[in-house]
């Protein structure tokens, strides 16, 4: 079957605050986000922060697994860049259950990934991830709607540091 992308139009498009994720999916991402914080593990030009923000989005990608009863995906680093850089190279084959991140280490495209990793199409990731970053990250979500007004640009977010 030939693939075809099904992006929403706009965020608006796929947000839901009563979105349910599966127990356990909210308390993973929260201790994720703590991590970061309390490792401070943020920028993006320390090769150093780097590998240790790829090795906590590995764990927290095997925990999703767990929760969500998925074999774990195989997560490898791609070329990572500076903070300006974007996200989007980043991918999941399916051919041999791998997530590639690469450019900028997302917490929304670690979660888009994810999702396609457990079968999902675009717009079905989209809405995943997008709604479980609102759930767990309100202030950087917002900061991310206003910087693309208001979620009427684009289907995807970006340009704001995510942890």
């Amino acid at each position: 079957m030939k693939y075809q992308a099904n992006y929403p139009d706009s965020v608006l498009e796929i947000l839901d605050d009563e979105m349910k994720f599966k127990k356990g999916t909210v308390r993973a991402l929260k201790n994720f986000r703590r991590f970061i914080r309390k490792n401070r593990l943020r920028g993006y030009n320390d090769p150093r922060i780097i590998l240790q923000r790829f090795y906590a989005s590995k764990r927290l990608i095997e925990i999703l697994s767990i929760i969500y009863r998925i074999p774990v995906p195989d997560v490898r680093l791609g070329k990572v860049s500076g903070e300006p850089a974007s996200s989007g190279s980043s991918c999941y084959i399916p051919a041999n259950h791998t997530i590639v991140l690469s450019g900028k280490l997302s917490v929304i495209t670690l979660l888009h990934e994810f999702a396609h990793a457990r079968g999902r199409n675009e717009r079905e990731a989209v809405r995943f991830s997008v709604n479980l970053f609102k759930k767990v990250y309100p202030k950087q979500f917002n900061k991310l709607m206003e910087g693309n007004n208001n979620g009427q640009d684009s289907h995807f977010l970006s340009d704001v540091a995510e942890s």
